[in-house]
């Protein structure tokens, strides 16, 4: 029964259509069953037929069509196993084969002959060889692209599992591989020709629907090289000679440019690995054959894709990579295919270039000009390409450029000149991604620089991050720190990273201040913005290099129990080099806005390691220009004091001055103690500044009491401020019970001479802090309950160390705590 196709723009008439011709079908094929069980070969054939003439459709969509092949096809499989049982029918293969000839209609006829034809060969009733080559020849008789299509899927379904495969049953006289060869070949060759030829049928303004139409359509055609694959016959020999050549010549017959790139695609994935290797030339020889459009990127990239996994999983295969030249042909493959094709969108060009990358890693092949071939022929390709703006474009050529880094000496990548070119492709923002890209790298691979070159060249590579350009640096400090954000801080935080990979080798003193030197002028291009993060690493690393030195310099065996705060004769040259590089590095830090506490820190660094080398000028002027600094600079209340406690905590441990040089530096800063804003901030740094009197190599008891003593007075002035209120008392305490700490601590320095810190100074602090406690209780608020509990726990503290001290017999320390009262 016809009935109206439709493959129009009405989907409830498309369904409604496949709806009826599978009801259809199935009514037939019910029919032609239960005409089967009753033994009525003419009735199931008729009713057979009746149903296939379902599939003479010639207008629904490839996806209705498709149901309704599987739904006959499917149904068919009962009949073949009527066909099969002679006691049914009571009649011969041949028979059977001449009788189903009559159907009416042509494409009925063959898929009978079709079914027909597989049971005379299962039956061994007929030459495997003949009777497929005989249906593969009638299947000609079917034109209609989509008819065809199916009718040749359906033929080779049957024929599966009865070509004359080396091994099979059906070898012999049924035939041999070449006659299984090519069945296999007829069919994919009609099949494929079909398929192009659904691009023409139809209007010119339903090419689109077309084109999507053959894409849903295009496994039935691979299917073919899928099972020429699987024959166990098909050898290298016969791949090369017969296989491939038919395959390949069908592929740029064709001139189509959809079956181009998925036939080759499939006979890239369906084969083995070791056929590829032997056949390479004859693939890339035929990529440029291709049509003009056809995305030949992506097939060069499958192919070379499965060349690497065999070098991966073969590794005795290297040799038969080197023998065959996979490497240099597969290159100048890449090169003509993008010089015959100038629409290659850079992600191909990129994706290309990359597997050669992987290719030469895999075979080992890592010299620098084979890797800077690569990298020029890349940078030469993407010129038409510009700008790279595409993130996932971007992101690829990222990831090229990180290869070389992880699987090449840094030597090696860092003579690449090409390797800036290429990151020259990019635009700022992309340039800035790859270039911090690579510092975390080398990073990651603990990567060293070694030569004053290498460190030229890596800076070279990421000068998109390095160098300031000409708007940024005619700006003015002000502007500059309005401008700092999170993100420049985090992309120099990892420039900065680069400085710590400068390492000469063997403690070679001269080459790694020289690459320090030679980092210093790159980074100081860099502008106020960057200086500000770079410059305390190169700082750090002029440090750690003296350190080296000191050491090195020593006359003791036992380097590691070298103490850095007690003075040694250090000869080497190196270190004062060492220390005026710190000094000039530092000294443009302070030119930064904002980086002067940072400065001053740095300052003070410096000056411990002179000291220790006991270069006495050289230390004090380190701590000159951090006077200078808090003096000029710091004007932050909050950061005077953190600042203060780091200038006497350094001073204290520097013990290389003589009296009057240590006596200026202690003098200035027991003043800066005095000018501070806040008395309380001025008593407790009264008493710190007791440290810079008692010392490794200074011991005065008297100004360590006059500092003590002062401290006392200003924390009285504290108590009394604004009449004595309660919050200024319980602030006094606080101090109060700080002094008695330090207090404390000077009286346990009796024995080594600390004599004027004595009992009854003590004492009359203790007798001082009760009395106040127990009047500070009068006045007790809300607003200062939690702050005098503090002081009153700290004091506890304090007691309960005492009373220890007075039960511990060893030097004297219970007799000197006896007379005490607490």
């Amino acid at each position: 029964m016809q009935r109206a196709d439709a493959r129009d723009a009405d989907p409830a008439r498309a369904a409604r259509w496949l709806d009826e011709a599978k009801a259809s079908v199935k009514e037939h094929a019910f029919r032609m069953k239960r005409a089967a069980d009753e033994d009525n070969l003419r009735e199931a054939l008729k009713c057979a037929s009746l149903m296939l003439g379902e599939l003479r459709a010639t207008t629904p969509a490839p996806r209705g069509y498709y149901e309704l092949y599987i739904a006959a096809s499917d149904e068919l499989m009962h009949l073949r196993r009527f066909f099969g049982d002679k006691s049914r029918h009571g009649r011969s293969c041949v028979e059977l084969y001449e009788l189903v000839q009559h159907a009416g209609n042509i494409l009925p006829r063959l898929y009978l002959l079709i079914t027909v034809g597989a049971t005379y060969v299962e039956l061994g009733e007929g030459s495997a060889r003949d009777v497929l080559m005989d249906l593969v020849e009638m299947t000609r008789g079917v034109q209609q692209p989509m008819h065809g299509l199916f009718l040749r899927a359906y033929l080779s379904q049957m024929s599966k599992g009865l070509l004359p495969d080396k091994g099979s049953r059906y070898e012999g006289e049924g035939g041999n591989i070449d006659d299984a060869v090519e069945f296999l070949l007829q069919n994919f060759t009609e099949m494929n020709k079909l398929w192009v030829r659904m691009q023409h049928i139809g209007p010119s303004n339903g090419k689109k629907r077309r084109e999507g139409e053959r894409e849903e359509l295009r496994d039935l055609v691979g299917k073919n090289l899928l099972a020429l694959s699987q024959l166990e016959g098909v050898d290298l020999q016969l791949y090369r000679e017969t296989v491939l050549p038919r395959i390949l010549e069908q592929v740029v017959n064709c001139k189509d440019e959809l079956a181009q790139p998925y036939l080759l695609d499939v006979l890239i994935q369906v084969f083995p690995d070791e056929y590829h290797l032997a056949t390479f030339e004859e693939v890339f020889s035929t990529m440029s054959m291709l049509r003009a459009n056809v995305r030949v990127g992506s097939i060069l990239n499958a192919l070379l894709g499965r060349l690497l996994s065999y070098a991966e999983e073969t590794p005795e295969a290297k040799s038969e990579f080197e023998a065959a030249d996979v490497f240099p042909k597969s290159f100048e493959c890449c090169q003509a295919i993008i010089g015959a094709h100038d629409d290659v969108p850079a992600k191909e060009i990129i994706g290309m270039y990359a597997a050669l990358m992987a290719f030469a890693r895999k075979l080992q092949i890592t010299e620098a000009g084979t890797l800077d071939d690569i990298l020029l022929a890349l940078a030469n390709s993407l010129q038409s390409k510009l700008p790279i703006t595409d993130p996932e474009v971007a992101q690829q050529l990222s990831t090229l450029l990180s290869d070389p880094l992880e699987s090449c000496e840094l030597s090696v990548v860092l003579s690449l000149k090409s390797y800036p070119k290429v990151i020259a492709l990019l635009d700022e923002d992309t340039k800035k991604k790859v270039a911090l890209g690579v510092v975390q790298t080398l990073v990651k691979n603990r990567s060293t620089l070694t030569t004053v070159d290498h460190v030229k060249m890596l800076y070279d590579f990421i000068d998109c991050v390095v160098s300031a350009d000409a708007k940024e640096a005619s700006q003015a400090m002000e502007d500059v720190e309005k401008e700092r954000s999170a993100a420049i801080a985090e992309e120099q935080n990892v420039v900065a990273r680069v400085v710590h990979l400068i390492k000469a080798p063997e403690d070679n003193h001269e080459l790694q201040l020289e690459m320090l030197n030679t980092a210093y002028d790159i980074l100081l291009k860099g502008g106020p913005r960057r200086i500000r993060h770079t410059f305390p690493a190169l700082v750090f690393a002029g440090i750690a290099c003296g350190r080296d030195i000191v050491p090195a310099d020593a006359n003791n065996d036992d380097k590691e129990a070298i103490s850095f705060t007690t003075p040694i004769e250090v000869k080497s040259p190196w270190l004062k080099k060492s220390l005026h590089f710190v000094h000039k590095s530092i000294t443009a830090l302070t030119e930064v806005a904002g980086r002067h506490e940072k400065a001053l820190k740095l300052f003070l660094e410096a000056a411990q390691l002179a000291a220790v080398a006991n270069l006495e000028s050289i230390a004090y002027e380190f701590f000159e220009r951090a006077f200078v600094l808090y003096e000029e600079n710091i004007t932050d209340t909050k950061k005077q004091v953190n600042l203060l406690f780091i200038i006497i905590g350094t001073l204290h441990k520097v013990n290389v001055f003589g009296a009057d040089s240590r006596e200026s530096l202690v003098h200035k800063t027991t003043g800066y103690s005095a000018r501070l804003l806040k008395k309380p901030d001025q008593c407790v740094g009264a008493y710190t500044c007791a440290h810079l009197f008692w010392t490794e190599t200074v011991k005065d008891s008297d100004s360590v009491a006059s500092c003590l003593k002062k401290s006392v007075k200003i924390a009285n002035a504290v108590r009394d401020t604004f009449g004595g209120n309660a919050a200024n008392r319980i602030e006094a305490l606080g101090l109060y019970v700080g002094i008695l700490n330090k207090y404390l601590y000077f009286y346990d320095k009796t024995p080594e001479g600390c004599t004027s810190v004595t009992v009854e100074a003590l004492q009359a602090l203790i007798d001082m802090i009760n009395t106040e406690l127990s009047s500070v209780g009068d006045v007790r608020n809300a607003e200062s309950i939690g702050a005098l509990r503090d002081v009153e726990q700290s004091y506890a503290n304090t007691l309960t160390h005492i009373r220890q001290q007075k039960h511990k017999v060893e030097d004297g320390t219970a007799d000197r705590y006896s007379t005490l009262v607490v």
